[in-house]
């Protein structure tokens, strides 16, 4: 049975700037992405985790972009953080139907834990609901991850449920929470995550 669930926030942040313009968002057009993620945790005691994430990304239709990214990560672990260094290759597929939306985001990691190299797939399916241009959009996400390296097995869940807002053309601000579900020696444990996210996308034509 589950452990006694922890408790935290999650914060974090993207941004896309277009280095290639186009009209729309399709081939050429190439976009420098940054974001970074912390999460603050109960049994942590403060900072549990930190990433910082840096990359391009190509869109290839309006409804498909693939994304190719490093990324640098602090975990605390016992008493102490270990740093580790991850790639990412990040394809993202994106489906409307009427006023829903559903995401696709796969990431194949590769990553070092002190001498060791890993392999992680992580797949995210994000639903949302508004017309096109609408100020307020309800979403659910599930993601799972799953480690490649030595036994191929779900390793984490994770499930949310949030609102997002438009506060003008190029930002949004997600807030939502999130049932963190991860596999640990004792069993499964779980967190309860309050998550803020604040993404600025450039728009194709954003002067």
């Amino acid at each position: 049975s589950p452990a006694l669930a922890d408790s935290g926030v999650w914060l974090s942040t993207e941004s896309r700037v277009p280095i290639v313009r186009t009209e729309r968002p399709a081939l050429p057009r190439l976009d420098a992405r940054v974001s970074t993620e912390t999460f603050l945790m109960r049994e942590a005691e403060g900072l549990a985790q930190a990433r910082f994430r840096t990359g391009a990304v190509l869109y290839v239709a309006s409804w498909a972009f693939i994304a190719g990214q490093g990324a640098v990560a602090a975990s605390r672990s016992a008493d102490r953080y270990v740093q580790e260094g991850q790639l990412e290759l990040e394809p993202n597929l994106t489906l409307s139907l009427g006023d829903f939306s559903l995401a696709s985001r796969t990431r194949l990691i590769h990553g070092t834990a002190g001498q060791q190299p890993w392999w992680r797939a992580r797949e995210q399916l994000r639903l949302s609901y508004g017309a096109s241009g609408a100020k307020l959009k309800p979403f659910l996400s599930e993601e799972v991850f799953v480690e490649l390296s030595e036994r191929q097995r779900m390793n984490q869940n994770r499930a949310a449920v949030g609102l997002g807002f438009a506060l003008n053309p190029t930002t949004r601000l997600d807030v939502g929470y999130l049932l963190r579900s991860t596999e640990r020696p004792s069993g499964w444990e779980q967190a309860h995550v309050l998550t803020v996210h604040v993404a600025l996308d450039v728009p194709p034509g954003w002067p």
